[in-house]
């Protein structure tokens, strides 16, 4: 953790009055850098001269927070932290969560972040602290770490993706602060991502939230905004519109803080082509919102209705007095894609139609428009407008149901039971002394440990293979899943449909387990899990990459290394892995090599050119792949060669990267792949942790492999004939390309070394039998 981030007490010394909830409704830049409110105001706000405190203004929201006496002990099963200090946001994640909490059954407290010192010293027994919208720098890291020695578990929720640096450049609002503003703001970022790795878990808004904390290594789980049960009583009463369209006919658009500008831009020209054909047609615009931006609705400023921000109550019912609702954001853009569908719930709340942007989180909330108009372009939000507009029936009856539908999904009892499910995950697995013993939902003969499911995962389909092979060898299999909160029946039929048809049942791992005669663990995280677990099983662990180097080299990493020091039979994925387990812990565990799926993999000639200079397997959502190293590199040539074509693949979405490039996309499909692997005379895919099982894919085909020179390197192609090796610099990796490209011999010649290499390794569907032999699994039975 960057120790820079944490502020001394007497940083927060003050003898003037503040008001926190006054400050951030009065600077709304405050909400948008994610800062605590006091710490803004001491550092940047002061020297601005913004006043501290005043009278309140409008948008403030009654949180009802309970406030913890510092004369007493507090006794709590849950201790919420509200950063955010009681503006909107608290509203959604910590009064809605906790009124539901109580409901079930749960004690709960809540303390404001900016009265969060008192508290430091005081007896306080709490199972779970939950920090919403918390940087980990004082008194937040001190009250953390005084929690955690209690053996309370620590959990960061947060409803915004405010926790990656390279987002910054997607976010709109940022263009509207100062340079010292938008470096204070990074600054918070870096801080809130220290929070989430500092976290035992942690919960968030959108399952886009909590996919991208999953890719931190971090248990995430899924804790919606909702509705307040008075609301959903309150506009229980309230009947959508009726009859014929209305007229005047209002769209209404609740901004909100002035961060929605380009958001806005999506819908602009639609909705003047909306209005200039429709005379009754009139805009009803309400919050902080820069209309000059937008000069071509200007000519119908006659029928532009103009609000200020208002109380999120009185925003409901004027809500109401709307035709339809819009809730434009940008597509593809990550920061979007991940923002919660408030827009869209509470609009069907009060009964009125809406049409949102086709982001992930509206395409599920909407269960993929079913409820609500979806538009990805311009045209498709005019038609959505004309649609609306000439057939409003139609569309009041798609509100009635999405009505009926929000009350539902998004009352306050959903989120509290998602909650109540991850503090339970974390209390079960790893703070209560639940036995260790005994059967659970039966037992097999072997249990197989993993990480929830990704679609597409090589690891994943390594270890599914590995038990694809133990069901052929007899013996029965019980996957455990750590990490997961979806059903495991769901769990079990995407094993079966995305990877293979194993009859494994599938457990949610809770700390315990049945009765097994070997465990595998698939992942540090399911290895130091086991350490705990007293059983007379014999644990082999499967190791396909170097794993403590997929943390910050912290807590987690250093958990990750002890893994290899449990005594476990150890099994690697390949020599590379092998050896570095043995270089730096000593160990000398088995390896299995690399294989490869020769039916899929191969140079068959398909009679079409090699088009695509270089090919990069870029995944920016993974350190260890080093997209921006390479993306420097790949500058470099495309400079030094402008008519190089380059092609990235790996993900759906990428950053700017300076150079003009061809997007494959997020392919996973072993056809699709090896078709574009025929295409390509250099591939690229750098990893740091363990050789790709891409590369042995890519020269199979016939390109040629560009990796990274580390140690042990020629242990994973026997050495550099084939496979040019370049140093860890952008100039390193344009000069390899570029010698590589301007040879046409020599390409040729490393492109059959490789084919001649990928040929004699051994078949994918003996890797399960390698590894079993590694791990000395016999069958079922037999010695």
């Amino acid at each position: 953790m960057n120790q820079s981030a944490i502020l001394s007490s007497e940083d927060f010394a003050s003898s003037e009055p503040f008001d926190a909830a006054w400050y951030l409704e009065r600077y709304p830049d405050v909400k948008l850098l994610g800062m605590d409110p006091l710490e803004h105001y001491l550092r940047i706000g002061k020297a601005l001269g913004r006043p501290s405190s005043g009278a309140s203004g409008i948008g403030s929201v009654a949180t009802n927070l309970v406030r913890i006496d510092a004369s007493t002990e507090a006794l709590t099963d849950v201790l919420f932290v509200d950063g955010a200090n009681g503006t909107a946001s608290t509203m959604y994640r910590v009064s809605h969560v906790t009124s539901a909490m109580r409901r079930l059954g749960w004690s709960v407290d809540v303390i404001r972040g900016d009265r969060l010192e008192p508290l430091l010293d005081k007896k306080i027994n709490a199972k779970v602290v939950v920090f919403f919208r918390s940087p980990l720098w004082y008194p937040y890291l001190d009250f953390a770490e005084k929690m955690r020695k209690q053996g309370a578990t620590i959990v960061v929720d947060t409803d915004d993706f405010v926790f990656d640096e390279t987002v910054m450049q997607h976010m709109d609002g940022v263009r509207f602060l100062s340079k010292e503003d938008v470096e204070q703001y990074r600054k918070g970022i870096g801080a809130y991502r220290d929070f989430i790795l500092y976290s035992d878990l942690c919960t968030l808004s959108t399952p886009a939230l909590v996919d991208e904390v999953k890719c931190l290594g971090k248990p995430a789980f899924h804790v919606r905004n909702t509705i307040s049960v008075r609301n959903i009583e309150r506009f229980s009463r309230i009947a959508p519109h009726k009859g014929e369209r209305p007229s005047p006919f209002v769209v209404g658009y609740y901004s909100g803080t002035k961060t929605h500008q380009a958001d806005f831009s999506v819908v602009a020209d639609a909705l003047v082509r909306f209005m200039e054909r429709h005379d009754d047609v009139y805009f009803r615009l309400v919050g902080q919102f820069e209309l000059g931006e937008f000069p071509a609705l200007s000519a119908y400023r006659s029928r532009i209705i103009r609000v200020d921000l208002m109380p999120h109550d009185a925003m409901l019912r004027d809500q109401s007095s709307c035709d339809v609702i819009i809730a434009p954001l940008q597509v593809a853009n990550p920061f979007c894609e991940a923002k919660s569908e408030l827009k869209f719930f509470e609009a069907a709340l009060v009964g009125c139609p809406v049409i949102a942007s086709a982001t992930r989180t509206f395409r599920e909330a909407t269960e993929d428009g079913v409820f609500a108009h979806l538009a990805a372009t311009p045209q498709e939000w005019f038609d959505a407008f004309e649609k609306l507009y000439n057939d409003y029936d139609s569309a009041q009856l798609m509100t009635a149901r999405a009505h009926e539908y929000v009350c539902q999904k998004y009352s306050e009892d959903a989120a509290g039971r998602e909650a109540v499910a991850a503090y339970d995950w974390a209390r079960n697995s790893r703070l209560l002394p639940v036995s260790r013993t005994g059967n659970v939902k039966g037992a097999a003969d072997v249990a197989v440990l993993i990480t929830d499911v990704i679609i597409g995962s090589g690891g994943h389909r390594k270890v599914f293979r590995i038990c694809q092979e133990l069901e052929h060898q007899g013996h029965t299999v019980a996957i455990y899943v750590l990490y997961s909160q979806r059903p495991e029946n769901v769990i079990r039929d995407e094993i079966r449909r995305y990877f293979y048809a194993i009859d494994a049942q599938v457990i949610h791992f809770r700390g315990t387990l049945g009765r097994h005669s070997h465990v595998i663990c698939t992942h540090w995280a399911t290895a130091y899990e086991m350490r705990t677990i007293a059983c007379e099983a014999q644990v082999i662990y499967f190791v396909q990459d170097f794993e403590p180097m997929f943390c910050a080299v912290g807590s987690d990493y250093m958990r990750a290394l002890a893994t290899y020091s449990l005594n476990f039979t150890t099994v690697c994925y390949g020599k590379w892995v092998a050896a570095r387990l043995a270089d730096e812990v000593g160990i000398s565990p088995q390896a299995i090599p690399f294989a490869l799926d020769h039916q899929v993999y191969s140079s068959a000639v398909t009679g079409k050119p090699r088009d695509v200079d270089v090919l990069l397997f870029a995944r920016p959502s993974q350190e260890r792949r080093c997209f921006a190293l390479i993306v420097e590199g790949l500058r470099a040539l495309k400079a030094a060669r402008p008519a190089a074509k380059i092609g990235l693949f790996g993900e759906n979405d990428f950053p700017d990267c300076g150079f003009e490039y061809t997007n494959f996309g997020l392919v996973t499909e072993g056809a699709a792949l090896a078709d574009l692997y025929r295409r390509t005379k250099i591939g690229v895919c750098f990893s740091t942790t363990n050789p790709s099982q891409l590369g042995y894919e890519m020269i199979a085909c016939g390109a040629v492999l560009l990796d990274i020179q580390t140690k042990f390197y020629e242990l994973n192609f026997g050495g550099d004939d084939f496979v040019k090796y370049c140093k860890g610099t952008p100039e390193s990796i344009a000069q390899s390309c570029m010698a590589l490209l301007d040879n046409g011999d020599e390409l040729a010649r490393r492109s059959l070394g490789g084919r001649e290499f990928a040929s004699r390794m051994s078949a994918d569907e003996a890797l399960g039998a390698a590894f079993l032999k590694c791990a000395g699994l016999q069958r079922p039975g037999h010695t």
